[in-house]
């Protein structure tokens, strides 16, 4: 299973379609028909809008509040205002026909009534290694009524697009707001300020406020204005639980040559590293926190310090990270950056080894510091 940005790994999803009840919309690698048009009419008439309570994610067998959050963040992001998720589980027997499970989760909402009109349901199946195999989904009314369900496969191209190429948590919610928004013929709409789910996340990963990140941006708009005459200590790389010198020795060349600075190798590694997390953008900031801390307690020369983290599988290319953090003289944070294998630019470089990763994050320094120029 592939940890990246969320509690959670790789997932599965199978493909087949049941028609589960009267009144509810099944689907799967057909489109929506007419009738199926009409069945889910009542949601899609309570529009983007509608008060939707996400249930915990069924992940391996298990129901998981975290995933929820990820899906609540996608849902969010694609323009629905009113979304909560709750730690009160749904946890259908695991050999449970999917069929079968619309009148188990009315019982439920019978038991435990909800404020929200609606309720989503999910489940991811897969394992670690293959990866997802299925996703589904149903959503019904706070009564119990079905509104929507689906079921998506590897054979789907919907699925290809989105947990076929995020095989993670992430990527199955992708493909679930997706299929929301089609089946209810919805448009996307980017929300209008920052959301719950969007301080929920913002929180777990510990990322800055908005005050932080613009003290950031300041930095390194100082930093472009006098790069000629900067001078970057560039520590040890951090590799899993190993730190690099020799990586650490290149980067300052790679370093030196791109930005056009004094970039130079100092042996001070961090004492420690953040404990691991599958959640990619809290390890950032933790490592982020480690690097100000080292470099607050004094001792360098230079006045900024570098570290890059480096999480590259030679094996499997596509697959991977490269973090870049640099703060100044004082230990404040100047640059914060992750790039994995959901972005761009990691696909285009493509890095098969710690060499390739250091030139990934050299090419990333350079591109946060040049966009103050």
């Amino acid at each position: 299973m592939t940890h990246r940005n969320y509690d959670f790994g790789r997932l599965g999803l199978l493909g087949a379609v049941a028609l589960l009840s009267a009144g509810c919309v099944a689907l799967g690698q057909n489109e929506p028909s007419a009738a199926q048009d009409v069945s889910a009419a009542e949601l899609q008439r309570a529009g983007r809008e509608a008060a939707l309570l996400i249930l915990p994610v069924r992940v391996l067998g298990k129901p998981d509040r975290n995933v929820a959050d990820a899906l609540g963040l996608v849902l969010e992001k694609s323009g629905m205002p009113n979304l909560a998720a709750t730690d009160t589980a749904f946890a259908p027997p695991a050999d449970t026909p999917w069929e079968n499970v619309p009148a188990l989760l009315a019982a439920h909402l019978k038991a435990n009534p909800i404020a929200e009109a609606f309720v989503l349901y999910g489940e991811y199946l897969g394992d670690p290694r293959s990866g997802p195999s299925e996703v589904r989904f149903v959503v019904c009314a706070a009564d119990g009524k079905v509104m929507l369900s689906d079921r998506q496969t590897p054979k789907d191209a919907e699925f290809k697009r989105t947990a076929g190429r995020d095989p993670d948590p992430m990527g199955c919610s992708v493909l679930v707001a997706e299929r929301v928004f089609k089946l209810c013929r919805w448009s996307k709409q980017p929300p209008a300020g920052e959301g719950r789910f969007a301080r929920l996340w913002a929180e777990k990963s510990g990322t800055p406020g908005r005050d932080e990140q613009k003290a950031m941006g300041e930095r390194r708009a100082a930093l472009q204005a006098g790069l000629s005459g900067a001078s970057i200590a560039v520590i040890p790389t951090v590799l899993g639980d190993k730190r690099d010198s020799a990586s650490a020795a290149r980067l300052a060349k790679l370093i030196a040559a791109e930005l056009k600075c004094k970039a130079t190798f100092v042996e001070r590694p961090l004492a420690a590293t953040p404990k691991p997390t599958s959640n990619e953008q809290k390890r950032l900031w933790d490592l982020a926190r480690a690097l100000c801390a080292h470099v607050g307690a004094g001792g360098f020369d230079a006045q900024y310090v570098l570290v890059a983290e480096i999480g590259v599988s030679p094996a499997n290319p596509s697959r991977g990270y490269v973090h870049v953090v640099l703060c100044d003289g004082s230990g404040q944070p100047v640059v914060v950056d992750f790039c994995n294998d959901q972005h761009d630019d990691y696909r285009r470089a493509a890095p098969k080894s710690t060499e390739d990763g250091e030139k990934l994050a050299a090419a990333r320094l350079a591109r946060a510091v040049r966009s103050h120029e």
